[in-house]
């Protein structure tokens, strides 16, 4: 332990297994990527991100699928809040940042699970939820 091989936990923190329908990451790591701080995991870890990645997160409270994801990224963009590009170039028409979106929730979420930074739900999730 200290040499820093081993890290030693009395609990086991409830990192998500898999990326669920809806997924969730720890209020602490929503709120630091809102302000634009430091984002630890849930072994306490400082985990660096992009700004696309810290935008994702915050979207990660558990009621909003995928879909709901990518709609809310498109958004942001569609709103000046993120810039996303193809071949250098900022996306600025609709349909492209749409399809932009979706085609990128995916990686980044699987991104934030490696990370730690997905957290199980610790009761199953209701069937109807407020975001798509």
């Amino acid at each position: 332990y200290f040499a820093g091989v081993a890290n030693l936990h009395r609990h086991v923190p409830p990192v998500a297994d898999e990326i669920s329908e809806w997924p969730l990451a720890s209020p602490l790591a929503r709120i630091q990527a809102a302000k634009g701080q430091p984002i630890p995991n849930v072994w306490h870890r400082i985990v660096k991100l992009s700004p696309l990645h810290c935008q994702v997160l915050r979207f990660l409270d558990g009621t909003r699928s995928s879909k709901g994801i990518a709609d809310a990224l498109a958004a942001s963009v569609l709103k000046g809040e993120l810039t996303l590009e193809q071949e250098g170039k900022p996306l600025r028409d609709p349909d492209q940042v749409r399809q932009a979106s979706a085609a990128c929730v995916g990686p980044v979420l699987g991104d934030l699970a490696k990370s730690a930074l997905l957290v199980r739900q610790s009761i199953p999730a209701p069937p109807a939820r407020t975001h798509p």
